[in-house]
């Protein structure tokens, strides 16, 4: 009956790929939230164990969920999925599947939830997002992670917050992590340059606040991390100019950035081709885990 299941959960699968473009992100109801179940369904569980869900972290209860191989090594490396949805939807639980993904490439996976919109506006979200970090510098020895090895992935406005928080240094002084902490971000379907907040989630996620503390294009600096961005040309709801820009400013001072630009994918897409059950949609698992293994495995600079 196992290869019954695995078949309903690929149907499944494919079935979201080619309706989620149409369908709102909110977790658990939609087929983000589906997604979960279909990735275990079709084999995404495999190798991977979920070391800790709902683990308290930071100053308002926030919690997180940790994926990691399950075969045991010493001081694996770490990345932290930050998940989109509009800065209001989105949980953990639903985006299981991520984690299972890079827990599958190697890496014991962080997968925070966060302060949402529209109780939580900016910088609330970007305070958890620190206080992701310094939870995971401080435990992640304890559950098998090196914390001198440390990377950001995030998808959306997930991706808005990584970029974020590596290119804009009070975030991590705030919450006493030292910036060479991060040592590679990775980008996927991120809005970077949006200003002026038109889109209504962004209004009301930001209101009035200056576009130099929320708009990673204007943050850019010679110090910033070893950085992968990726973008559809198919994308219509976070634009592809979105990765173009930053990844240009990146560029003219100097930082190392790859743009990726792909065909064909929708925004959703993007972030599905990382499971290894729906890499034959593009380049993003393949590209991601040779990024990573670059990054993560050279001794870390003074």
């Amino acid at each position: 009956m196992r290869w019954l299941k695995r078949l309903a959960g690929a149907i499944l699968l494919l079935a979201l790929i080619f309706v989620g473009g149409s369908v709102p992100l909110a977790p658990d109801l939609t087929s983000i939230g589906l997604l979960s179940g279909a990735d275990r369904m079709t084999g995404g569980g495999i190798g991977v164990e979920r070391a800790g869900q709902g683990v308290s972290y930071g100053t308002h209860d926030q919690r997180l969920d940790i994926w990691r191989p399950s075969a045991a090594a010493p001081a694996r490396p770490v990345v932290v999925f930050f998940h989109g949805g509009a800065w209001r939807n989105g949980s953990a639980a639903a985006y299981g599947f991520a984690g299972r993904a890079l827990a599958r490439l190697g890496y014991i996976a962080i997968v925070p939830d966060y302060r949402k919109l529209p109780v939580h506006p900016f910088p609330a979200f970007m305070e958890d997002a620190a206080q992701v970090l310094a939870w995971t510098r401080r435990n992640i020895a304890a559950m098998g992670g090196d914390p001198d090895r440390i990377a950001l992935v995030g998808h959306s406005s997930g991706a808005h917050m990584t970029l974020l928080l590596a290119l804009d240094h009070r975030w991590l002084a705030e919450a006493h992590v030292p910036p060479q902490t991060i040592r590679a971000v990775i980008g996927i379907s991120g809005p970077y340059d949006f200003y002026p907040y038109s889109d209504e989630a962004a209004r009301l996620a930001f209101g009035d606040t200056p576009a130099q503390l929320t708009q990673p294009v204007r943050l850019a600096r010679r110090d910033a991390p070893p950085t992968l961005l990726f973008a559809s040309r198919s994308d219509t709801r976070v634009k592809p100019r979105n990765s173009i820009a930053l990844a240009r400013q990146l560029r003219a001072k100097g930082a190392p950035v790859r743009l990726v630009l792909l065909d064909g994918l929708s925004h959703e897409a993007t972030l599905l081709s990382l499971m290894r059950q729906l890499a034959w949609l593009g380049p993003v698992r393949a590209q991601s885990g040779a990024f990573l293994a670059q990054s993560l495995s050279r001794p870390a600079q003074p």
